[in-house]
């Protein structure tokens, strides 16, 4: 187009936006205002430092759920019914789709993880588009488990160039580091938060603690290779100071996670991850028995017997033992409580429906609080049985968990690869971070909304650039054929699946819900 033509149009866009906006402080309405304010300081942010729109609003979304938590996953631009996590996947898929029709390239890489990845959103968008028409907007907010994913695609080519990959790396260190103050002072004094930082009747930062857990455990992880690596006392600090939050934090998940991190460093012989570790854990022990030592009160309510209480009761599957520490009499009552309900909910899915379960939307509570909670007139919000796994079975049966075991499979090669490498320290970081926060998502509500899933799909993006140079050809052939296997086998077992399911083809064949 010729120059001259391309400033008309942008002139005429520029008086058309400004009469829009002028019109809408006039009529006391600030959303369109609001709107090209935020995306103005953006494109000037975008004009100093080289990087594209959506990757400088993917560093904001990274920071903003570290920070923020829970808080900041409940805001959302004025006049728009979007939360940050779909308005930032609404402009990144965009901006992702112009940059690679202006390249002719898909953003798509052949094999590896984004095929896993790409059999996931099938079988998902699959499952949904039956489901959508009968629950609706019940559908789309449980669908959310499935879309984020994209947020790989979009991590990956933020972090595409030396400059982006500095900066995502570099808000999830500013993310983590602002993070665990305010945790800190969150857990004292929680009504300062909920009273000081409202944003339109929201408090901006509000911690949800099993999520907040699972971001300290996978922050840990991430500054222990760093720490392995550099060694500086700033590391060991930050190490320090994340390691200690989940030993006294009162989430079991997120102190197993660490133990996985730890079993994968110990089979990538990965000594000086479990040396740092160790270190830390051998020297917060030290300073809980100092402190309870020294303590007035009885033993029994010190952080150190807590801790052990908290490690014993992980092996309490019956829920039958009595801990001394208040904050820990209800874990028993927590033990049964997933244990019935995961009962409950996989009976259910095998009974009803086994290959492709029971749908988007379909409220997986109803027949464990029959059970559970006789006679309760209370209402039951929760809607995920606390474990991812079997909340893609339940919404997606048999096949979605085999795609699951896919990705997992892929998981697990990756970080074969990436612990075989020279600068592995580097490139294992974005996969342990993963690994932690799938293993919390097991025992908790992470990877269903926005908190834990935007870090979780974005530290997998991340892998996709740090990984990217060849292999030789001996370590090729000594690594796991698991994902290559799964996939094989998944791609053929779900078409069938869908083709021949009587189930799908009566949930398709069935009139929307009034």
């Amino acid at each position: 187009m010729d120059l001259n033509w391309q400033r008309r149009l942008i002139a005429v866009g520029a008086a058309l936006i400004a009469f829009g906006g002028a019109w809408s402080l006039a009529t006391e309405s600030y959303a369109l205002a609001g709107l090209v304010l935020a995306l103005t300081a953006c494109a000037i942010a975008c004009r100093m430092t080289g990087l594209s729109l959506d990757a400088t609003i993917g560093g904001i979304l990274l920071i903003g759920y570290l920070v923020g938590n829970r808080g900041f996953a409940q805001m959302s631009p004025p006049g728009l019914p979007l939360l940050p996590a779909e308005l930032g996947l609404g402009i990144g898929v965009v901006c992702l789709a112009l940059r690679s029709a202006t390249a002719k390239s898909l953003p798509i890489h052949r094999g590896g993880m984004d095929a896993v990845l790409i059999l996931w959103l099938a079988v998902g968008t699959i499952r949904f588009s039956a489901d959508v028409r009968s629950n609706g907007l019940t559908a789309v907010r449980d669908f959310a488990m499935v879309y984020y994913a994209l947020f790989y695609f979009l991590a990956r080519d933020w972090a595409g160039t030396d400059t982006g990959r500095r900066y995502i790396w570099n808000c999830l260190y500013a993310g983590m580091a602002i993070m665990l103050p305010l945790w800190i002072l969150f857990s004292y004094f929680p009504d300062f938060f909920t009273t000081y930082t409202m944003v339109r009747g929201i408090p901006l930062i509000f911690f949800k603690g099993d999520v907040t857990a699972a971001l300290l455990a996978a922050g840990a992880v991430w500054m222990t290779l760093r720490t392995a690596a550099q060694g500086t006392w700033w590391n060991w600090l930050f190490t320090a100071g994340l390691t200690t939050q989940v030993a006294v934090s009162n989430s079991r998940a997120a102190l197993l996670a660490l133990a996985v991190a730890c079993a994968w460093a110990a089979t990538l012989r990965h000594w000086r991850f479990l040396r740092v570790q160790a270190t830390v854990g051998v020297a917060g022990l030290l300073l809980l028995t100092v402190w309870a030592a020294a303590s007035p009160r009885p033993v029994h309510t010190t952080q150190l017997y807590q801790l052990y209480e908290r490690v014993t009761s992980m092996f309490d599957v019956q829920g039958e033992a009595n801990y001394l520490n208040e904050g820990l009499q209800d874990k028993p009552d927590n033990n049964r409580f997933r244990r019935e309900w995961w009962r409950r909910v996989a009976t259910e899915t095998w009974a009803e429906g086994p290959m492709l379960g029971l749908g988007f939307g379909a409220d997986l509570a109803a027949d464990f609080t029959r059970e559970y909670f006789p006679g309760s007139n209370e209402e039951f919000s929760a809607r995920s049985p606390h474990n991812f796994a079997l909340t893609v079975f339940a919404r997606m049966g048999l096949v979605g968990a085999l795609a699951l075991l896919t990705l997992l499979g892929a998981m697990a090669r990756g970080t074969w690869l990436a612990g075989l490498r020279p600068d592995r320290d580097e490139v294992l970081a974005p996969w342990f971070m993963a690994w932690t926060i799938f293993t919390c998502a097991c025992l908790g509500v992470v990877l269903e909304g926005p908190m834990g899933a935007v870090i979780f799909w974005s530290a997998l993006g991340l892998t996709g650039v740090t990984t990217q140079p060849a292999l030789t050809t001996e370590n090729q052939e000594n690594t796991p054929a698991t994902s290559a296997l799964l996939l094989a086998v998944a791609e053929p077992v779900s078409a069938a699946v869908v083709a021949l399911s009587p189930s799908f083809q009566a949930s398709l064949s069935s009139p929307p819900r009034p």
